[in-house]
């Protein structure tokens, strides 16, 4: 399975909810922080991204630190929910995996498969993410 759609908020320096595509092939992601004179590209957030797969896929970052430091400056908490393809064209292929965390609070992990909410997949699919 591949990742086709990231969509976060709260989480390190995406406060607004933002969506990210990925297609079948290669995805470029680029970036440039506004307001800079410069047009630099550091601290734009690419990094955020492939970060952002591993924390709703494993509940941990490369960077480690605390949860709660991972929650955006003047946000409740983050919310991450990633799309998981198989690209076989049958129905039911897709997986979503939603985590979640509130200041102060545990963190949630969800999981969907064909649409349908997974309550019992969530310890087979972590146990096998584990591996």
């Amino acid at each position: 399975m591949r990742p086709s759609r990231l969509v976060l908020s709260g989480y390190r320096g995406y406060i607004n909810e933002t969506n990210v595509s990925f297609g079948p092939q290669v995805t470029l992601v680029l970036g440039e922080v506004l307001g800079n004179s410069k047009a630099s590209s550091n601290g734009a957030g690419k990094s955020t991204i492939p970060y952002a797969i591993c924390a709703a896929l494993y509940g941990e970052e490369p960077l480690g630190g605390s949860k709660d430091e991972l929650i955006s400056y003047g946000a409740d908490g983050y919310d991450l929910l990633l799309t998981l393809t198989a690209d076989t064209g049958l129905p039911g292929d897709d997986l979503r995996v939603h985590r979640s965390k509130r200041r102060r609070q545990s963190e949630q992990l969800e999981f969907w498969y064909d649409g349908q909410h997974c309550s019992g997949l969530q310890a087979v699919v972590q146990t096998e993410l584990e591996k």
